[in-house]
Formats: structure tokens, C-alpha cells, sequence
């Protein structure tokens, strides 16, 4: 399941992306594919407009050759679009993302909806004025956060809700004007989970944000002691019935999902919505008796192995289709019917041929692989470098690695903070264009930047015309203008990491999507009828090995309510 799901991953690029022209009209571009990529780009715009239809690549089938293999000869002629956002006309001023829609004044977020005044975050939807979050929603003014919901004002915090006015908070509900504290209900003026006056909190804070880097990495390291001694709950989520995973929400009968709701009789997937009856499913949702699917949905039914297509009804073996039924093995299309190849063919026509190209998948090629049919793409099919892609991130590999060169190692997910690696059959792509560096006033180097002042009062506005060395990855990044007015306004220091090292730190707060076995961990006599623990078993992300003490729902609730 784990080979999968990162191969499904491998046809996904959110965060990299490039400068680029359009191939069509030569206009300038921020495009999720760099240039000299192997198949043409067209902006979006361009791509959508009635006088481009990708009909017109269309070929017979050669029954002597493989049907992959034909299929990729397809992919790289057929145009694609620059990015994967929902629409260039719903995103104003804001250029710099993907796979995102209905967007104003957003720089570098990416699969997000709905947001405005948004930076440097991942699937923040409906969202205003929040930086740095990952998996944000309906929120307002919030940073560094992770895993929140109707928050306002919140800094530093994870797995939060309908909290404001707060920082290092972390399974909280209903909480304001609090700091450092832990599994807390509808309490105000805590610290260190601790009942304050309003003018001794008032105080503490002031002390806290100061603008001091130094102050605000102590805080850290305190809240993630206290944090480490309360329980969690063995999954996120509420209103599941019989369903396995992490980060669910009302869900019925849905096995081994993540970042999953309003889905039921489902099975292996991730980042899904709106559907019901589907299996291996990443990205998206608003489908039915879908399969082996990687970024779909918008009523899609009945297909399977669809790559980036939307609104497709029984078709199978589609790449970047749109608004297609009864199609198979294309690229590119958009409102078509009874295609096979990108090549139009009669109702009948296509009736008679299908099953026969399918028989002829199911057969083993003379290498003897797999049979074709019920295979996902391959591997290097992937129009993205395995390291542009969302596999890179929860599944690591070096260039050697991922190229077939060297043998992947093992690694377990439990011993390491990375999320764990995996060998699949097949080398993947890999991605050499190197980006020319921007052109800036002033770098300052590793060096230097142990040297910056530790208060954001001292920080120059010159800052923002300066390359900045992250003190991890050493890649340059910069400082904008309005980022450097949050962190003056709400009295933060400026970050010493790149902003894609910020999104990896968070991704490490979050548990890796495998499951284990394990049983509760509560022997509170208070919560149960002896001092014996508790005997409920369930499967969580949470190893046996790990040192958390982690509760059935009914010891947590019983806990912290």
C-alpha cells in the first residue's frame, strides 16, 4: 500500500515552481514545469480557449506496441496547462501559487481555496492574512500554525480550534489569551496550562514577544516538553463510524484514509472529499466508483487511472482530460466523448475496440512485467522530476536513489523524522534544471546570518532587498515586504530558514500516514472500573514504539472533557 501511495504522490508537484514562457504566445509565466520541459506548456488561459483542442494529436492504435508506451509517445505532444490552479481568472495578485483557486494578494500557498492576504502556507482554505500554516482552515491572522480550524490571532499552535489571541497551543478548544498550553476547554488567561489573573498573563506575554528570536526558540522548547507528557487522541478527526486512518471527518466505512471528510465505502485515500465507493484516490474529491486516481474529482464516476482530470464519467487511462466520458488512454482533452489515443471514434467504434485493448493489456509484455491493465502509470510517466513532487516529501530519496542507480535504503518511519522511504519497481524521474538565482542588493551567507540581530527592532527595511542563507538547507530566500510588516506588528522575529525548510519543520509535526496496532494506554482509575489498562485496541499513526501515551476516544474524552 506504502509503494502506492508514493508512486501516486510521484504525479503530483505542488510547491516547485519555475519562470517560464508560454509556448504558445512567449508571455511570462510562473509554471509548475521549468523550461526545456519535454512536452509543450500553454498558460492556462490559452490552454482553455476554443481554438486549441487536443483532437488534433490523435492517432490509431498499434497493436504491436505496448498500450503505455503508445500513451507516452501521446503525453509528449500534447500541450499542458502552466499550473494546476482551478482557474486564472479566480486569482488576483497572486502568481506564485498552485493547485489553488479563488485567491487574493497570496504568495507561494499551494493547494488552498479561498484565501486572501495569505504567504508561505500549504492547503490554508477560506482563510485571511494567515503565514506559515499547514492545513489551515477558516482562520484569520494566524502563523506557524498546524492543523487548525476557525482560529484568530494564533501563533506557534497545532491541532486547535475556535482559538484566538494565543501562542503554543496545542489540542485546545474554545481558548483565548493563553500560552504554552495543552488539551485546554474554553479557558482564558493560561500559561503552562496554568490559571492566571488577566494582568498576570497580560505580563507574560509582554515578555514573550518581544521581537527576540532567542525568546520566542526558548518558548518552543518549553511548550514541546509540556506537550510531551499529556495524551493524544488515537486519531484526529470527528462523526467517524468504522473508519481507520488520521484526520477524519464524518466518514462511514473508509479504511486506512488521511485528511479525509464527508467520504464513506472508501479505501486508501488521501486528501479526499464529497465521495463515496473509491479506492486509491490522492487529491480531491467530488467522485463516485472512482479508482487509482491523482488529482480528480468535480463529479467524476466510474473511472479509473486518471491523472489530473476533472468531470471524466467511464474513462480510463486519462491524463489531463477534462469533462470527458467514455474515453481511453488520452491526454489533453476537453469535452470530448468516445476517444481512444486523442483519436474521435463512433459509439460502436469505440465499444468494439476498448475490450480488445483491454485483453491486450492484461497480457504480460515480453519482459515480462506486470500485465499493463490495472497498473497505475508508470513511473516515469510522471510529466514532473520525482524531487518537484509531493513524494519528495513524505518519501525521500536521493537523485541516485530515485534514478534507479543506487538501492533505496530502509528506513523505518518510526526512528527517524523523516517520513520513510520506499522501493518501487522502476526508476522514477528526476528533475536537473537549476533555477538562476535572483538578483539581489545584498547576500548575506551562513555566516552572517548567526550575526543578525536578535530583535526585529533592529532589523533594517533595507532586509527585504537582501538574500538571506537558510541556516539548514543554505538555500537563499528573502524576506517580502509584507511579511516583514507582520512580524513588526505582531512583535515576531524574522525566520533564519528557507521557506520550504519552515514547511518541512511543519510536515514533521504531523504522524507519518501509516498505521500501526496498538491499545490504549489509560490506567487512570478515575476512567475506568480498575486500575488495569484500558483494553480497547484500534489501529493509529502513533508506533508502539513511540513515547506518547495515546487513548481510546472514550479514555481521551473522559480525560480532557
Amino acid at each position: 500500500m506504502q509503494c502506492r501511495q508514493q508512486k501516486r504522490y510521484a504525479f503530483r508537484n505542488e510547491r516547485t515552481i519555475y519562470s517560464r514562457k508560454c509556448d504558445k504566445t512567449g508571455q511570462d509565466l510562473v509554471s509548475m514545469f521549468p523550461p526545456g520541459t519535454r512536452f509543450l506548456v500553454y498558460a492556462n488561459a490559452e490552454w482553455w480557449k476554443d481554438d486549441f483542442d487536443a483532437i488534433v494529436y490523435g492517432r490509431g492504435i498499434e497493436w504491436n506496441k505496448g498500450i503505455f508506451d503508445q500513451m507516452y509517445d501521446l503525453q509528449k505532444v500534447v500541450p499542458r496547462t502552466h499550473t494546476a490552479n482551478f482557474s486564472d481568472d479566480t486569482l488576483e495578485n497572486s502568481v506564485y501559487v498552485n493547485c489553488a483557486g479563488n485567491m487574493k494578494n497570496c504568495y507561494l500557498v499551494f493547494g488552498a481555496i479561498n484565501d486572501e492576504n495569505c504567504s508561505y502556507s500549504a492547503y490554508t482554505n477560506e482563510s485571511y492574512g494567515c503565514m506559515d500554516c499547514f492545513f489551515c482552515l477558516k482562520s484569520n491572522g494566524c502563523y506557524e500554525c498546524v492543523d487548525i480550524d476557525q482560529c484568530y490571532n494564533l501563533f506557534f499552535s497545532q491541532g486547535s480550534q475556535l482559538c484566538r489571541d494565543s501562542a503554543f497551543l496545542y489540542d485546545c478548544r474554545s481558548v483565548s489569551d493563553s500560552i504554552a498550553c495543552v488539551g485546554l476547554r474554553q479557558k482564558q488567561y493560561c500559561f503552562l496550562n496554568k490559571q492566571l489573573s488577566k494582568e498576570e498573563f497580560l505580563k507574560v506575554k509582554a515578555g514573550l514577544f518581544t521581537g527576540s528570536y532567542e525568546k520566542i526558540q526558548a518558548m518552543r522548547r518549553r511548550f514541546e516538553s509540556l506537550k510531551a507528557g499529556y495524551p493524544r487522541k488515537f486519531v484526529s478527526g470527528e462523526k467517524n463510524e468504522e473508519s481507520s486512518g488520521d484526520f477524519l471527518w464524518n466518514t462511514k466505512n473508509c479504511k486506512n484514509c488521511f485528511d479525509t471528510y464527508d467520504v464513506q465505502d472508501s479505501k486508501n485515500c488521501t486528501w479526499f472529499a464529497q465521495s463515496k465507493d473509491c479506492q486509491e484516490v490522492f487529491a480531491w474529491g467530488n467522485m463516485e466508483l472512482c479508482y487509482e486516481v491523482v488529482s480528480g474529482g468535480e463529479q467524476a464516476y466510474h473511472s479509473a487511472f486518471t491523472l489530473i482530470s476533472y468531470g471524466c464519467k467511464y474513462s480510463y487511462y486519462v491524463d489531463h482530460c477534462m469533462n470527458c466520458t467514455n474515453c481511453f488512454a488520452c491526454v489533453g482533452l476537453k469535452n470530448k466523448q468516445y476517444c481512444i489515443f486523442n483519436k474521435q471514434y463512433t459509439k460502436e467504434q469505440y465499444e468494439e475496440l476498448v475490450p480488445k485493448l483491454i485483453e491486450l493489456m492484461q497480457r504480460p509484455s515480453s519482459d515480462a512485467q506486470l500485465p499493463e491493465w490495472g497498473q497505475f502509470f508508470p513511473n516515469v510517466y510522471s510529466p514532473y522530476g520525482y524531487n518537484e513532487t509531493v513524494a519528495q516529501e513524505y518519501f525521500p530519496l536521493t537523485r541516485e536513489e530515485a534514478l534507479g542507480i543506487a538501492k533505496p535504503q530502509s528506513v523505518d518511519p518510526v526512528e527517524t523524522p523523516r517520513h520513510g522511504r520506499a522501493s518501487l519497481h522502476g526508476p522514477f524521474n528526476w528533475s536537473e534544471y537549476e533555477a538562476p538565482l535572483p538578483v539581489m542588493e545584498k547576500a548575506i551567507t551562513a555566516e552572517q546570518m548567526k550575526k543578525l540581530p536578535d530583535n526585529i527592532d533592529d532589523i533594517p527595511d533595507e532586509i527585504v532587498n537582501w538574500a538571506l542563507t537558510c541556516e539548514v538547507s543554505g538555500k537563499l530566500f528573502k524576506i517580502i515586504k509584507p511579511e516583514l510588516r507582520f512580524y513588526r506588528e505582531n512583535r515576531l522575529p524574522i525566520p533564519r530558514k528557507h521557506h520550504d525548510q519552515r514547511h518541512r519543520d511543519r510536515m514533521l509535526l504531523r504522524n507519518p500516514r501509516t498505521l500501526w496496532p496498538r491499545q490504549c494506554d489509560c490506567t487512570d482509575p478515575q476512567h475506568q472500573q480498575h486500575t488495569e489498562r484500558c483494553s480497547v485496541s484500534f489501529e493509529t499513526t502513533y508506533a508502539p514504539s513511540r513515547s506518547e501515551k495515546v487513548y481510546c476516544e472514550g479514555c481521551y474524552l473522559k480525560t480532557m472533557y
